[in-house]
């Protein structure tokens, strides 16, 4: 592979690759290792070097961002990280070393630290036998037209975009968030905020609390309106048959206004049961509207609007990460591909009949695989996911929770462009 810019000391802006035609580029982002391996971090890891130890010929695998989670826990270090998944490490080197191949750590805004730490970017260097630089860009050599951009995608994102990505102590809201609003909660009695921690997106807490309040809180204590209609039941019945068989034929009389009092008790119930419904509903609708952007397809919004101006730029499309949501569309002569993530998420799921979406727990692993074709157009595309549920969900949100994609528990390609 030729080399359009020097390898320089410090991590460049962006880093430029030409590739030949025929060669493969593998992206993936978002595994935020830490020093304890996960269920999470075992599944990603094993799954994207199953992929690397079946490779063959020339290519290039690339790191887009938050490969290292160095925000979170206590004292997080790149070293130790790596440490934690033993076989991760010496593949990737081993791959950087074969032949023709390249391996690229491009920088996000939870490992942002590799961006101006000089330790950081040795260990990284030293063993993953990498390039690290904040973005690259990758053409087919001698394909005018075929420059794919790739990068975290952080940098759309107001809440995790650093001013200056250089600055240790610049930190966005987002670092703020991860590192010490969400924290304050892993001590709260109960299992309202289990999980708060693996959010996809933590600015979606306040619908996140009204859809545990909601399904775990609200709907379960909402039973106990039905106990003066079961104590009705367990009085009348046996009341109605004496009346039937004449055994009480002198409260006949009365038994139509002991009807009535039932009917009045089932209408106060049903009364009850639906104001509480609704106000859970205007207050979730309310929490909701908090959130400045909503996770899914609108959370990649931001980076589609960035590949499609790429697009018209003249480059072949746009790689990116960050939101946990992957994807791939079409966009005019181009592409927009987002890998996803290799993580353990919990995430907002539509429910059935209107109700508060429901925050439904997965494993999940994705990436992007880019064919150096060189015709028109120069690339084939395909996006490869796989997700697995945790039984972590309550039996009534897993009942009104909507399929979310029915995707594999192993990972598959789903789509492909062209």
């Amino acid at each position: 592979m030729r080399e359009l810019d020097p390898v320089r000391p410090s991590v460049p802006d962006v880093t430029h690759l030409a590739v030949p035609a025929g060669s493969r580029v593998l992206v993936t982002s978002d595994l935020h290792l830490r020093d304890r391996p996960t269920e999470a971090s075992r599944w990603s890891v094993g799954s994207v070097l199953a992929e690397l130890e079946a490779w063959e010929g020339p290519g290039t695998l690339v790191f887009a961002g938050d490969l290292i989670e160095l925000w979170a826990g206590e004292a997080p270090d790149l070293g130790r990280s790596l440490d934690a998944h033993p076989e991760f490490a010496p593949a990737v080197s081993s791959f950087a070393a074969g032949e023709g191949r390249t391996v690229l750590y491009l920088v996000g805004n939870h490992d942002g630290r590799v961006a101006w730490d000089d330790a950081a970017i040795e260990v990284a260097v030293a063993r993953l036998g990498c390039r690290v630089a904040l973005a690259a860009e990758i053409e087919i050599d001698g394909v005018p037209g075929s420059t794919v951009r790739m990068e975290h995608g952080h940098v759309t994102d107001p809440a995790n975009r650093f001013e200056d990505p250089r600055d240790p102590y610049a930190s966005p809201l987002g670092q703020h968030i991860v590192q010490e609003f969400l924290p304050s909660f892993s001590q709260v009695q109960g299992d309202t905020l289990d999980g708060v921690d693996t959010l996809a997106d933590p600015r979606t807490f306040p619908a996140f609390i009204s859809s545990r309040l909601f399904y775990r809180k609200a709907a379960l204590e909402s039973l106990w309106l039905l106990v003066p209609v079961a104590l009705i039941l367990l009085f009348r019945l046996p009341l109605a048959y004496a009346l039937w068989d004449g055994r009480l034929e002198r409260l006949r009389p009365f038994s139509r206004w002991l009807f009535i009092v039932d009917l009045a008790v089932i209408a106060n119930v049903v009364i009850g049961t639906v104001v509480v419904v609704v106000l859970i509903r205007r207050w979730w609708k309310t929490a909701s509207s908090v959130v400045a952007e909503q996770r899914g397809g609108e959370q990649n919004d931001n980076t589609r609007a960035l590949a499609a101006d790429l697009v018209q730029r003249g480059y072949a499309g746009l790689v990116c990460g960050h939101t946990h949501h992957a994807e791939l569309t079409a966009l005019a002569s181009g592409f927009y591909a987002n890998t996803g993530s290799g993580t353990k998420v919990l995430d907002r799921v539509e429910a059935h009949f209107g109700f508060p979406s429901v925050f439904l727990p997965r494993i999940q692993v994705s990436w992007v695989i880019l064919t150096a074709e060189g015709s028109s157009p120069p690339w084939r595309v395909s996006l490869v996911q796989g997700r697995r549920p945790l039984p972590d969900a309550r039996r009534l949100e897993r009942w009104f929770a909507q399929d979310p994609d029915g995707l594999s528990p192993e990972p598959v390609e789903t789509s492909t462009f062209p």
